[in-house]
């Protein structure tokens, strides 16, 4: 990468270079990819500027900021590859019906201590009872802990899985890589 502009005396600013220090800044960022940064630079540093805050605070104020964006699209990059779709969260599941349905154990399930013992778990019940919903809960609830997670159904997988012998290992590989698979519909095949 190029030289940034260049600095006169100490530290000062050759007239009309502070355009293109921030150019400068904002491509050094991108190329680092501190994308945040970049896109919030300005911000930071009027805040910074109004809060009189010294150097250990603009650079735990970056740090953080930064931190935390990339928590938020590692988290939506998860839950896209997930592929959970839409659900409803376990706080509108009506516990009252089905009226055979141990509420202890989802809450433990919602925990993931399972996936610590590397345990399965087996929803069974009647079509329609919200096998599904508690499902999409777990695995959200895991990929919100850091955990790679693949939903699918029990068809699409076979039907991916017999697609002919060419790449079998890359389209297995693709449902043991996940932390935590998730088969939903496997009483729809019998």
């Amino acid at each position: 990468m190029a030289a940034g502009p260049h600095l006169h005396g100490r530290g000062r600013l050759a007239r009309g270079a502070a355009a293109a220090v921030a150019t400068y800044l904002h491509r050094l960022l991108d190329s680092l990819k501190l994308h945040y940064l970049a896109a919030h630079l300005d911000d930071l540093n009027a805040e910074a500027t109004r809060n009189r805050w010294g150097a250990q605070e603009i650079v735990e104020a970056l740090v953080q900021r930064e931190m935390e964006e990339r928590q938020r699209r590692s988290v939506e990059r998860r839950l896209r590859d997930a592929r959970i779709g839409k659900f409803s969260p376990i706080a509108s599941f009506d516990w009252t019906w089905p009226t055979h349905i141990d509420r202890e154990h989802i809450g433990r399930l919602l925990t993931l201590a399972f996936m610590n013992d590397s345990d399965n778990v087996i929803l069974a019940a009647a079509q329609g009872l919200g096998k599904t919903m508690v499902a999409k809960n777990i695995a959200y609830k895991a990929v919100l802990a850091g955990h790679m997670v693949l939903f699918t159904t029990a068809g699409a997988m076979l039907l991916d899985l017999s697609d002919g012998p060419r790449a079998l290992q890359s389209r297995i590989r693709k449902y043991t890589a996940p932390r935590l698979l998730v088969v939903d519909e496997v009483g729809y095949l019998s």
